[in-house]
């Protein structure tokens, strides 16, 4: 099966448990990402959306093709579903230091995420009504004639966001 559009289609690296018996397939364990910067936590929904395909594709496989190899890996999905599938991170970042908590390396990411999530939500793309008040007004701390758009966006849209990004994942 092809991994539709949104998902994550590539891993940097797979922990698998040995075969109980020989003529068993490994067992996938842990999906291993390395990310710089902001890009985590929209990484993670796309990782979550690749877990929940293979699961639903109710074989009980997982067929990753490894970048160079002729073949796909076949591995067996361990029981309990998504979550029972090790993710790990290692994230990197300039401005990080030891000590530093996860939710203030997060924050960005979260921020310029929810921000496009919000927009594309009171901006459809296909046509339909937005669903916001826009207002034109004068940029605040820009001389001249600097113009920007205020979007209202409605409080069950904001509520959405703030339910994502405070997930127990991020708590």
């Amino acid at each position: 099966k092809i991994v539709p559009e949104g998902i994550k289609a590539e891993i940097d690296a797979v922990l698998v448990q040995d075969a109980a018996e020989p003529d068993q397939l490994p067992v996938l364990d842990t999906l291993i990402e390395s990310k710089a910067g902001v890009a985590v936590y929209s990484d993670l929904a796309k990782l979550d959306a690749l877990l929940r395909f293979l699961y639903e594709s109710g074989d009980g496989l997982a067929r990753l093709q490894p970048k160079g190899a002729a073949t796909p890996l076949t591995l067996r999905l361990p029981p309990g579903g998504p979550s029972s599938v090790c993710v790990q991170y290692f994230v990197g970042a300039a401005s990080l230091e030891a000590g530093d908590e996860l939710q203030s390396l997060l924050r960005p990411s979260i921020i310029q995420a929810e921000k496009g999530s919000l927009l594309c939500a009171v901006l459809p793309s296909d046509g339909r009504e937005a669903t916001s008040d826009l207002t034109l007004v004068e940029a605040p701390g820009r001389s001249g004639a600097s113009l920007a758009v205020r979007v209202s966006v409605p409080a069950a849209e904001v509520a959405a966001a703030q339910a994502r990004a405070s997930c127990e994942m991020f708590a």
